[in-house]
């Protein structure tokens, strides 16, 4: 099931499944045209997903690990680097290598980044927050306009491209 949300910075759709989010899709220029009826269940899903989403935009310091993902289709060690990296919080970073390290793995950064560009739901698992050692941005799924965007709402601004 898909449903837009509406958010300061343009119009997010997310996929749900029985056992969370799916996926997370960030706004096109084009905005998504579909209004869809959905359960009860699923309101009180994306109600919070979407109030997260609003505060996260207005700048304000949230955690989006009270929303469940759906972990299907990962394997064992995407999930293991997916998940340590849910506990990073609001403003700080870390590096691919160090994230290696939490997931038990380390000198696995190249793995790591391959593993971050299979994340399908950026923001609840927030990849943005992962960079390069020597302060250089990495890598973003949606873009490096996004993962900058993301970083400076989150106070970071000590980036080199």
């Amino acid at each position: 099931m898909k449903v837009d949300i509406k958010t300061p910075r343009g119009i997010f759709r997310i996929t749900l499944s029985a056992k969370g989010v799916y996926r997370v899709q960030f706004p096109r220029k084009r905005t998504w045209a579909k209004k869809l009826r959905i359960s009860h269940q699923r309101r009180q899903e994306t109600r919070r997903f979407r109030e997260v989403l609003k505060l996260y935009f207005q700048g304000r310091q949230v955690s989006f690990s009270k929303i469940k993902v759906d972990w299907e289709g990962y394997s064992k060690f995407e999930v293991r680097v997916l998940k340590k990296l849910r506990n990073i919080s609001w403003g700080r970073t870390i590096t691919y290598q160090e994230l290696g390290r939490m997931a038990s793995s380390p000198g696995s950064a190249r793995a790591v980044g391959q593993a971050l560009k299979k994340n399908r739901t950026p923001l609840i698992i927030p990849c943005h927050r992962v960079v390069k050692a020597g302060s250089y941005l990495g890598g973003f799924s949606q873009g490096l306009f996004w993962k900058r965007r993301l970083l400076r709402l989150e106070k970071q601004t000590r980036f080199k491209s």
